[in-house]
């Protein structure tokens, strides 16, 4: 049900294209999935899908007052207390505020968000077919069956037309992600256009598992320095064995080595690194924040923390009580001795507000244990061995 705000607007429906690999568009990366896409860059004319009834409505309902159902994840946050992409954004872009005054918009693309296809190396847990190719064959072994063609997303290549064709000539600003971005061709297509062109202006943002640097004799870093603004976000759940069973197909000693180097470029790159937290990491993630700043070279304020949600069997809802407590206890003496800025606070107590907000350790437990047991059988992984403090509430 939409709900009524003093000032839901948010600048991005005005000026932002968020493009998933199979042609689907959304209002952003956070905007969940209500109903239909807003629209498809694969099956309509880009500039005609701008202004559908779809985008319409949802300017129309920002302009109104009307919180749209897809942008709840930032109003529910804002909520809370907590500063939203949607606040983010509107700082970042306020130069075009003013645009943000009917409820169509002049097809200029300034930020784009595309993720060409789902070329990954990894298999994290709480990954699927869509986002990382690599599941493909467990999804198999499951029997479960994969709705594509075959196991890599086949549209990155007709993505990149599009996207050279309509809108590289407006663009200020990208964001990619994945899959992995860094092992995606056109990915470093549009790089490569963007040199040709010498827009280095353009503001290159990334969500990348660092587990490579160099891709067809490409070096990233060389590459990257011709850019005036570049933010590379580092997904890193832990460290160790525990992140290689995590994220499957994770090699930690290499990954530990792309951080030193990109840490080195730091006042280029811009560093920041995600704990993405789930059941596996949740009781892990002082000791993991204490490690990497223990490296001398990664800051408090470099790390930040996000709640895995879905699939929920991966939630850290469904941890025990007296290891929640342990946790919340562990997280709250940690904030207290560092003062943090209050951005990155914030999303630890986000996260403590969240795992704590239900109790459903009973209800879900089963699930998780049959889950895992699956895919350890058909990875040849451990998790007793792996997270041996979780051993005895999961066995």
């Amino acid at each position: 049900m939409n709900t009524i705000m003093t000032n839901p607007k948010c600048i991005l429906p005005w000026i932002h294209l968020q493009i998933d690999n199979d042609g689907t568009t959304r209002a952003c990366c956070n905007a969940r999935q209500v109903g239909q896409p807003l629209g498809n860059v694969l099956k309509e004319e880009i500039v005609t899908m701008w202004n559908n009834d779809n985008y319409q409505r949802l300017r129309r309902q920002m302009l109104s007052g009307i919180e749209p159902d897809e942008c709840k994840p930032c109003y529910d946050s804002e909520r809370l207390g907590l500063y939203s992409k949607r606040l983010r954004e509107n700082e970042d872009w306020a130069q075009y505020s003013h645009l943000a005054n009917a409820d169509t918009a002049e097809f200029k693309i300034r930020h784009l968000d595309v993720r060409f296809n789902n070329v990954c190396n990894f298999k994290c847990r709480y990954c699927d077919p869509a986002r990382s190719h690599s599941w493909a064959n467990d999804y198999k072994q499951m029997g479960i069956p994969i709705n594509t063609i075959s196991a890599i997303n086949v549209n990155g290549e007709e993505l990149y037309n599009i996207i050279k064709t309509n809108i590289v000539d407006d663009l200020e600003s990208v964001f990619f992600c994945g899959g992995e971005p860094l092992l995606m061709d056109q990915h470093l297509e549009l790089l490569k256009e963007l040199d040709a062109r010498k827009k280095y202006n353009t503001k290159l943002l990334y969500v990348t598992n660092l587990s490579k640097l160099q891709f067809k004799g490409t070096d990233y870093i060389e590459l990257w320095s011709k850019f005036t603004n570049v933010n590379v976000h580092i997904s890193l759940d832990t460290v160790g064995p525990q992140l290689e069973y995590i994220r499957c197909g994770a090699v930690w000693k290499d990954i530990e080595q792309n951080l030193k180097i990109v840490f080195s470029h730091k006042e280029l790159l811009k560093p920041k690194i995600a704990i993405t937290v789930s059941i596996f990491n949740a009781s892990s993630i002082i000791n993991t924040v204490e490690y990497l700043v223990g490296t001398g070279y990664i800051n408090y304020d470099d790390i930040s923390i996000h709640v895995v949600k879905h699939p929920y069997i991966y939630s850290s809802q469904i941890l025990p009580l007296d290891i929640k407590r342990q946790i919340t206890t562990e997280v709250e003496n940690f904030l207290l001795k560092n003062k943090l800025p209050y951005f990155f606070k914030s999303r630890y107590e986000y996260f403590l507000n969240y795992m704590n907000d239900k109790d459903t350790y009973e209800n879900h437990k089963v699930e998780f244990i049959q889950m895992t047991k699956t895919l350890d059988n058909i990875r040849n992984e451990d998790f007793n061995i792996v997270f041996p403090e979780l051993k005895n509430y999961y066995d």
